[in-house]
């Protein structure tokens, strides 16, 4: 999932395609490293604990239970990482 360092912005932005592609979203000829698709995700767990897992470029990556926090941002976490305050937006483009 997108990574984060406290008190900063998104310091990676992916979009969650159809079909379970991952893309690495970036802001076009703004920026010189191009969108590109950097592995694949999946959706698992229960309705009251839903997970998602990540592959990336085909070794890496991790599964993460998502929980919804009150303020309408998510978290994700597994047992070696938590990325709290996560903005889900549909469609593709850029977060603020």
């Amino acid at each position: 999932p997108p990574t984060s360092t406290p008190g900063s912005p998104w310091t990676n932005q992916e979009f969650h395609q159809s079909g379970s592609a991952l893309i690495d979203w970036k802001r076009g000829t703004v920026n010189p490293d191009p969108t590109k698709n950097i592995g694949t995700w999946t959706l698992g767990g229960t309705a009251s604990s839903p997970t998602v897992a990540y592959l990336y470029g085909g070794s890496g990556g991790g599964t993460y239970t998502v929980w919804q926090n009150t303020d309408g941002s998510y978290s994700f976490c597994n047992s070696t990482a938590l990325i709290a305050n996560a903005t889900i937006k549909s469609g593709q483009g850029a977060c603020p």
